[in-house]
């Protein structure tokens, strides 16, 4: 017996990349809480969704959805293509804005900070989820949307996707905690502001003049106290 090829119209894959892009947004916001204990908005775009997971996710669900009765290779597979998505995916924004958006370095086995063994696993075990649990979950609620909501919907989100592409091509999303060169810049200025006398590290930080303070009442004295200490030791 021939079994009947699934086919899906196109609505079903932008809802799919989209609710995977999300899922990986939160993921990522869920383990800088965890461990930071900050919000983060993680990621190259300013919007909820990391399309690296999107992206993902929807080859693997297109790829392995045949080997469903088969969780050891599931798994592999997911390890191999999503390691090799990440090691693409650094390297290219790497090339285009110069920029690290995470950096491995520090942990077992990884390849050139782009992948790392620990990563591969956790994909392989995110991999193995989406396909045994969460592709039926999302196949039930799919059928469940009205057909012209999801259309309305696929719109919204591509419209609201391609206006902060377009933002981001010029002006990426970068930060503490997002890019790996804002935190060294960061940790570079703490240790230069750390190292200067009192006096020349506030006029730095702050961009304001220690004279200023003449103009208060008592400046003569806040002035004397100011350039006590920022002589040097």
């Amino acid at each position: 017996m021939t079994r009947k090829k699934t086919t899906h119209e196109f609505d079903y894959y932008v809802l799919l990349f989209f609710g995977l892009a999300f899922i990986g947004w939160l993921w990522e916001v869920g383990l800088y809480l965890a461990t930071e204990h900050a919000f983060i908005n993680r990621g190259v775009y300013r919007g909820p969704y990391l399309p690296i997971y999107g992206a993902g996710g929807l080859a693997l669900c297109l790829l392995l959805r045949p080997l469903r009765r088969k969780p050891v290779r599931v798994f592999l597979l997911s390890m191999a293509l999503c390691s090799g998505l990440e090691y693409f995916t650094s390297w290219f924004l790497e090339r285009l804005w110069g920029i690290r958006w995470w950096d491995y370095s520090g942990h077992a086995w990884n390849l050139n900070g782009r992948i790392c063994l620990l990563g591969a696993v956790v994909f392989g075990l995110g991999g193995t989820g989406l396909v045994f649990l969460l592709l039926p979950l999302y196949e039930r609620l799919y059928q469940r949307i009205a057909k012209k909501w999801r259309i309305v919907l696929c719109l919204i989100l591509l419209a609201m996707f391609i206006a902060d592409a377009t933002y981001c091509a010029v002006r990426p999303n970068t930060g503490r905690g997002i890019s790996m060169v804002e935190e060294a810049a960061v940790t570079a200025n703490a240790t230069d502001l750390a190292a200067m006398p009192f006096g020349q590290a506030w006029q730095k930080a702050t961009g304001v003049e220690l004279e200023i303070m003449q103009q208060n009442p008592e400046g003569s004295r806040w002035n004397r106290l100011a350039r006590w200490w920022a002589m040097p030791a």
